[in-house]
């Protein structure tokens, strides 16, 4: 039998925002469209702001105008059954042209103008788009992807273009197709039907008690799910959308519209929160009444943060999901009792109507507390990947009981507690085998995240040339005035909370991390950083660590070490440690202390000691 995580009946808002009014999203819209709900919002508030950014502000009355006038457009210009791409950026004109598309009865491919040019290009290729939907400010990189007479530039749309009812679509035909990065580097659509999406949007509201008294931030275009889904869980319940793309304004002018708009719902990533949180220290966000954090691993010291900077009133949510899933698996109200019993913050309870199970190698369902992958079933899973049949089969199946159910194993890694919070612990794909013991990374950050003084940490995995992983590599910033705080320091830290075959072999301090657009950590980046920072050092000449490179990496079977390196880094264990200080004393005539035998000791610590003691063997007296 499958584990009940909670009572069968429990609310989304469980433990959530209750006494915030708002009107309950219903079920029976899920029977219409995404246009049909956004037309019935708009005539119940017509008058009421929709969305807006620095440039372009809409009432719902507004926003149904311009949908209606361009969705015209488009229905005229384009007749057939393919996806029509929208090319823009994070503006509030994306969302009059996403609405346009499916008021025209269209399938909406989401492109992201700020994303590279080649990656939208392939997007397009893939898709086989036969029209691009844009703005002026964009034409331009709408030219270099299809040809003139397959472009719709809304701004050369007349204002007498002729109305037209919108298009009859069924509910469970495709809507939205939103690209993801695939494991093999291609991008792969996810296609989601209007049920589906309209589903996402309902438990999104009624999880958050999202209404006509909420001004939300957008922070990410609708061509990433989480800008997808923020987008229309306001605008399909009547709330307010402020647009503040993030590297538009920076964290410190966010932190400040944030306060100045009375924006009540931030939903965002870890990394941005801690950017934007850390700019607003010393001073509450005195409107925001939810925080809802997802998409990257959240931590308890993200929690603390939270609480530095938010009312005490305020809610603090956190979620996994999937774009496969097109909508969240599990979420939780964060309850800081359970901090104890947990060194990883939860991800949540799973939701009604989005059944997890975590699964062993064999299909069977984990005991409480061992790692398995999370396994989704639902109704409302995603359709598929756009244009990719095969690779659908392998990803998705239907429940044996049930072919209406779809079922989608994540690829995530989780254990579920004795209380039925599930615990995310990492990627099947990212976990690794180290000095014979399988290693989860995002464990091992999670600690360095914990170390007091540091802003934020990632953890790399370093890997020798046949592509093997060989050693954990953390970076770290440190917060404000925390400049005594050195790697050693965070080393000795993690020393009495990680096992030693968990240790990072090497921390790096950063001034900054690498980002990527939608402000997750660039770990490809660091990943460079790591070989370009062993490049560097195999340039400097010293014929001391010159020799002790030479010698650690016979002994790891290695190459590339630099002299930050150590035998951990390279790969080694604490027998090899110790060969190599034999091989250290026979060699350069030096007595090492036990208390030297440490396999995370630096190639550039053991050439100070052998030179320093050199150096008084030198000045002792003769005898």
């Amino acid at each position: 039998m499958r584990p009940r995580p909670r009572p069968p009946n429990a609310p989304l808002d469980h433990g959530g925002p209750t006494d915030w009014e708002y009107d309950e999203f219903p079920g029976s819209a899920l029977d219409a469209s995404i246009w049909q709900r956004f037309e019935e919002i708009a005539s119940r508030y017509p008058d009421r702001p929709a969305i807006r950014d620095s440039t372009n502000s809409y009432t719902y009355a507004a926003l149904e105008a311009e949908t209606r006038r361009i969705g015209a457009g488009i229905a005229a210009a384009h007749r057939n059954a393919g996806p029509v791409a929208i090319l823009s950026s994070n503006e509030a004109r994306y969302a009059v042209l996403l609405l346009s598309v499916l008021r025209a009865g269209r399938i909406a491919l989401l492109l992201d103008a700020n994303h590279p040019f080649e990656r939208n290009r392939k997007i397009m290729a893939h898709a086989r788009t036969t029209l691009v939907v844009t703005t002026r400010a964009h034409g331009a990189q709408a030219q270099r992807l299809a040809s003139p007479s397959s472009i719709l530039n809304v701004d050369e749309l007349g204002g007498d273009a002729v109305e037209t009812q919108p298009s009859t679509t069924a509910t469970d035909a495709p809507a939205c197709i939103i690209y993801t990065s695939g494991s093999t580097g291609a991008p792969k659509g996810v296609v989601q039907s209007h049920r589906g999406v309209l589903h996402d949007v309902l438990q999104s509201v009624n999880t958050s008690h999202i209404g006509v008294s909420d001004t939300v931030a957008v922070f990410y275009s609708p061509a990433v799910i989480a800008g997808f889904r923020t987008l229309l869980s306001g605008l399909l319940s009547g709330a307010a959308m402020e647009v503040l793309p993030p590297l538009a304004h920076g964290p410190a002018m966010l932190a400040q519209q944030i306060e100045a708009l009375g924006v009540t719902v931030l939903r965002l990533s870890p990394s941005l929160f801690r950017h934007v949180a850390a700019a607003r220290r010393g001073s509450l966000f005195t409107h925001v009444r939810l925080v809802s954090l997802g998409g990257d691993r959240v931590d308890w010291s993200d929690f603390d943060l939270f609480e530095t900077v938010c009312r005490r009133d305020a809610k603090f949510y956190v979620h996994l999901g999937a774009t496969e899933c097109w909508t969240l698996q599990s979420q939780w109200c964060v309850d800081a009792s359970v901090r104890d019993s947990a060194s990883l913050l939860p991800v949540g309870y799973s939701l009604p109507q989005r059944h997890v199970d975590v699964l062993d190698a064999d299909g069977h369902e984990t005991p409480v507390g061992e790692i398995g992958e999370i396994v989704v079933s639902s109704r409302y899973v995603s359709l598929g990947y756009w244009n990719e049949p095969e690779l659908t089969r392998d990803a998705f199946s239907t429940d044996a009981n049930d072919p209406s159910i779809r079922v989608y194993k994540t690829g995530d890694l989780a254990r579920r507690r004795a209380d039925g919070l599930l615990e995310y612990v990492g990627r099947k794909d990212q976990q690794v085998k180290l000095h014979g013991y399988r290693v989860e990374p995002n464990e091992v950050e999670a600690a360095l995240k914990d170390c007091p003084g540091l802003r934020d940490a990632a953890i790399v995995v370093r890997k020798n040339e046949a592509g093997l992983p060989i050693a954990l590599i953390g970076y770290a910033t440190r917060e404000a005035g925390q400049t005594n705080l050195l790697p050693r320091h965070m080393l000795a830290m993690l020393n009495g909370r990680l096992p030693p075959h968990m240790m990072p072999a090497r921390i790096v301090l950063l001034d900054e991390f690498p980002w990527l657009p939608n402000f997750k950590i660039d770990r490809q980046r660091l990943a460079a950083m790591d070989a370009a920072m062993a490049l560097d050092a195999s340039q400097q000449s010293n014929p001391l660590i010159e020799r002790l490179i030479d010698l650690f990496e016979e002994i790891t079977k290695t190459s590339g070490a630099t002299p930050e390196d150590s035998i951990l880094s390279l790969g080694g264990d604490s027998l090899q440690t110790m060969e190599a200080a034999l091989q250290i004393g026979a060699e350069f005539d030096v007595v090492i202390e036990q208390d030297g035998y440490q396999s995370a000791r630096s190639i550039a610590d053991w050439g100070r000691e052998i030179a320093d003691k050199q150096r008084t063997r030198l000045l002792e007296p003769a005898t």
